[in-house]
C-alpha cells in the first residue's frame, strides 16, 4: 500500500513538473513564431521592392516557412496583427506597400522584444511553479 501511495505521489509532482514545463516551452515556440514571421517580412519586403514578381509568388516565396499563422501558441494581438497585415496586402502601390510593410515589420519585432522578454523571465518560473504545486500537492495528500 505504501508503495503505491508513494507512486502516486511521484506521479502528482511529475504531471505538475512537466504541465510547467510545457507552459514554458510554448512561450519559447510563440518567440520562435514571430522571429521566422520577422523573418518573412524582411524577405517580403525585398521582393516588392524589386516588383519583378506577380503577388502570389512573393507571398508563397517569402512565407513558406510561416505555416503557423493560425498557430495556438501566438496571442491574440500577434494573430490580430497578421490577420491585418494579409488583409489589406496588394491593394495599394508599391511604394505605399513598402511602407506598410515596415510598420508591420517595426509592429511585429516589439512583439518579438515582448516575447523573448517573457522567455526570460517566465520559462524557469513556470518550471518551478509547476514542481512546486507538484510538491504542494503531494504534502496535502499525505
Amino acid at each position: 500500500m505504501l508503495i503505491i501511495k508513494f507512486l502516486g505521489l511521484v506521479l502528482v509532482v511529475t504531471v505538475c513538473s512537466l504541465i510547467g514545463v510545457l507552459k514554458g516551452q510554448a512561450i519559447k515556440l510563440r518567440c520562435q513564431r514571430l522571429r521566422l514571421f520577422c523573418e518573412s517580412l524582411d524577405i517580403f519586403y525585398e521582393y516588392i521592392e524589386q516588383g519583378n514578381y506577380e503577388l502570389d509568388r512573393v507571398i508563397e516565396k517569402a512565407f513558406d516557412r510561416c505555416d503557423f499563422l493560425n498557430d495556438t501558441y501566438l496571442n491574440a494581438q500577434d494573430k490580430a496583427m497578421i490577420n491585418d497585415f494579409f488583409v489589406s496586402l496588394g491593394h495599394s502601390a508599391k511604394k505605399a506597400e513598402c511602407d506598410r510593410i515596415k510598420c508591420c515589420s517595426i509592429a511585429a519585432q516589439r512583439q518579438l522584444a515582448k516575447a523573448e522578454n517573457d522567455v526570460t523571465q517566465k520559462c524557469k518560473i513556470y518550471s518551478v511553479f509547476g514542481i512546486c504545486i507538484g510538491l504542494g500537492i503531494a504534502v496535502l495528500l499525505i
